[in-house]
């Protein structure tokens, strides 16, 4: 295996890019059972949002596209399916490389080998991009240990909500990037199990065992302590998601065994993923020369938030900066400014034993997910200034929310619940203009607001016992 230097590698990122500049599509599959000689395919689809024709409107930068897929057997199409697609962001600091439009198609197909070819469309119909899958559909037997082809997703949550990324009572958001690192440094996948033995009257156990290795050269980079697994039926569904910023940038192997304890038998699957983490190339290590690797990390080889704009890094570090920090910072130059970025989260990754990059990551992931679902288009407020989207970025996703929207006696309103901070508090947000925008009314946590009133204040009117929630 050739390897080159960092330094090497960044001139064959250059290159690479130039190859790679107009990717605009990613896909990947897995196949699961189906029903009688059918399996059941899905097709992971990603388009790059910053390789879309966003036209700016009065309100936000849209963008209008369609993205078609065609399976092909033996050069005839077989099947197709058409995603009429549109995405939204409020301002064009917002727009990065690296963000990507998920979808998901799906077909029941005969075992066999096939493409899946996809050809991506902005709104006139001028064409974008085209990308070509192999896909090889195996049969799964009903006669032995039988684990799925395992989905990687960007994120996983148990939900009742049923969408397209639904599966199993789990929302499963599909990554047919295959990246994972400072951009996302959290590893999830879904996979299903076939065949186990299973007897009601005796129910017994599976074991799970999980390890990352290098591609490269075969290393187990790292290990999981098995898990003991009781059954509920002759299928089982492993799902699971876990950290994985300790891996260096490079190629992996994500590989999964199971064990029936009935009879020993065994069944394991294995999935390559990549890792990118700039602090890599700036201590200068080494990497293995992988075409493919390269060409894929030019996307991701950003520099950092604060070196593109630092008085909007600064401005929306507002929640973790001291006053005194604030004040200091505000008579530094462009340059100070952009020191100071750099060893706020030194000490930041120090304090929390992680990265700079990692922790940099950590903060500014809330402030773009905050902006993404409590933005104000009327307003045009990003949706880090709002209630709301304070406490998303200062204390992170809450753990339950309550939605209140179907009482016509009282405005729509959340209660979003911490049950890890000082012992459990709430907030509760109300909508007193009319328009969707949520403030927030009333806390349990110290140092925000205290309203025992808030929901008559929210309903306007002395309420009856009946109409009294919490």
């Amino acid at each position: 295996m050739r390897y080159v230097k960092a330094s090497t590698l960044l001139i064959l990122l250059w290159s690479a890019q130039q190859l790679f500049a107009g990717l605009a599509i990613d896909l990947d599959h897995a196949c699961y059972r189906g029903r009688d000689s059918l399996m059941y395919v899905e097709i992971f689809a990603s388009v790059q949002c910053s390789q879309l024709p966003y036209v700016e409107t009065d309100t936000a930068l849209v963008a209008e596209f369609q993205l078609i897929l065609e399976l092909v057997h033996h050069n005839e199409t077989i099947a197709s399916d058409t995603l009429h697609g549109f995405d939204a962001f409020t301002d064009t600091s917002t727009l990065k490389p690296g963000q990507f439009f998920p979808h998901l198609f799906a077909f029941y197909m005969k075992p066999g080998s096939y493409e899946a070819r996809a050809t991506l469309k902005d709104e006139t119909g001028a064409l974008i991009e085209r990308m070509t899958l192999p896909l090889n559909v195996v049969f799964i037997p009903e006669d032995s240990l039988s684990i799925s082809d395992i989905e990687l997703a960007c994120h996983i949550e148990m939900t009742a909500e049923t969408t397209r990324f639904w599966k199993n009572g789990m929302l499963v958001l599909p990554n047919p990037v295959k990246f994972y690192g400072t951009q996302l440094p959290l590893f999830y996948y879904y996979c299903e199990l076939y065949n186990f033995h299973f007897s009601a009257e005796a129910p017994d156990s599976f074991l799970v065992e999980r390890q990352i290795r290098s591609a490269e050269t075969g290393e187990i980079t790292r290990s999981f302590p098995p898990r003991k697994k009781q059954k509920v039926g002759t299928t089982a569904v492993e799902a699971d998601g876990f950290p994985i910023s300790v891996l260096r940038t490079g190629t992996y192997l994500f590989q999964i065994k199971v064990t029936d304890l009935y009879d020993n038998r065994i069944a394991w699957k294995q999935k390559k993923f990549w890792m990118y983490r700039p602090e890599d190339f700036e201590a200068g290590r080494e990497f293995p020369a992988d075409t493919a690797f390269v060409g894929r990390i030019a996307e991701f080889a950003l520099p950092g938030m604060e070196e593109e704009n630092a008085e909007i890094a600064l401005e929306q570090m507002r929640y973790v900066l001291t006053s005194k920090e604030l004040s200091r910072v505000r008579r530094l130059t462009l340059d100070g400014k952009v020191q100071f970025l750099r060893e706020f989260w030194s000490r930041k990754a120090l304090q929390e034993g992680i990265t700079p990059e990692m922790a940099r990551w950590n903060y500014f992931s809330l402030v773009k997910h905050a902006n993404q679902r409590f933005s104000i288009f009327y307003s045009k407020e990003d949706g880090w200034k709002t209630d709301r989207g304070r406490v998303y970025v200062q204390l992170g996703p809450p753990d339950l929310i309550d939605y209140e929207t179907a009482n016509p006696q009282i405005p729509d309103h959340e209660i979003w619940y911490y049950d890890k901070i000082e012992g459990g508090v709430h907030f509760v947000f109300g909508d007193k203009s009319g328009y969707g925008d949520l403030d927030l009314l009333h806390s349990t946590k110290r140092g925000e607001i205290y309203d025992s009133k808030w929901l008559e204040k929210l309903a306007r009117k002395p309420l009856h016992e009946a109409e009294r929630i919490r």
